[in-house]
């Protein structure tokens, strides 16, 4: 072979491997996900310009959280069908400085409109993302969920000051109060949590941290659950101000189910 025609193979070469990284670049397929946070330039309103990966959260119409006001009663809405199982005492709890993650790995799931999805994850946000009337609560639960398909449905829980909540306090002992993780210790069944009434408010969203995914099934419950106002100020003093502001809801539908969930 020539010695132009090596050089030429060899700069085509080159040409190929920077037009590869130039398109994983623009794909967002980078291994390490941007920083982003609850403040300052890497707040809330800065997301969508952190990383293309997250021009959702700029540009999608479909956004979470909302204000949930004027939901409207839908009788033929679907009930939930509840099978969350009982963690053990070796669970482990992340804090990852966004928020106090509990992973899932029971094989808890939940059934609705006929789909079953898995419980993944559940996680804290300090106050609540959602608002009434204009109004956050004092904190908000999300339960993650995803089906077969890669679909996410996320139940929320809203709590306000109370008496002490005892399937909390099983969590607030053991709360890694820096980034890290730390053993559960005692047995918690998350479903305990669930308001009694099972009243819940449903409507079409999106993820509510980057990447901003839409396409998420909300389910809100709608009565709030009490909990201290000591448990609360605890993991406010070193995860507070955790909370995405409400979005538009530009003409998306809220519906409202009585009596909502079914636990097996």
């Amino acid at each position: 072979m020539k010695p132009t025609a090596i050089i030429a193979l060899v700069m085509l070469a080159t040409i190929l491997v920077l037009a590869g990284c130039i398109k994983s670049t623009e794909s967002g397929t980078s291994h390490e996900a941007a920083h982003w946070s609850y403040e300052g330039n890497t707040g809330p309103s800065h997301w969508g310009d952190l990383s293309p990966d997250y021009r959702t959260c700029k540009t999608g119409k479909n956004q979470s959280p909302i204000d949930l006001t004027g939901a409207m009663p839908v009788a033929n809405l679907p009930e939930l069908i509840v099978n969350y199982r009982t963690l053990p005492v070796s669970a482990t709890m992340h804090n990852n400085t966004h928020t106090i993650q509990v992973d899932e790995n029971t094989g808890s799931t939940l059934i609705y409109n006929g789909t079953t999805y898995r419980l993944l994850q559940y996680h804290f946000h300090n106050p609540s993302e959602h608002t009434i009337n204009g109004e956050p609560a004092a904190m908000e639960l999300h339960l993650v969920h995803r089906d077969d398909e890669g679909n996410y449905l996320v139940v929320g829980v809203l709590f306000e000051a109370g008496a002490e909540n005892p399937v909390l306090a099983g969590f607030w002992d053991a709360l890694p109060e820096e980034e890290g993780e730390t053993t559960l210790g005692a047995e918690v069944n998350i479903a305990d949590i669930l308001p009694i009434d099972g009243i819940y408010e449903a409507y079409e969203g999106s993820l509510t941290t980057p990447p901003c995914t839409e396409g998420v099934h909300w389910i809100m419950m709608k009565t709030p659950v009490e909990m201290s106002q000591e448990q609360i100020d605890y993991y406010g003093s070193f995860l507070g101000g955790t909370a995405r502001p409400v979005q538009r809801l530009n003409n998306r539908a809220i519906a409202e189910k009585a009596a909502g969930f079914v636990r097996p």
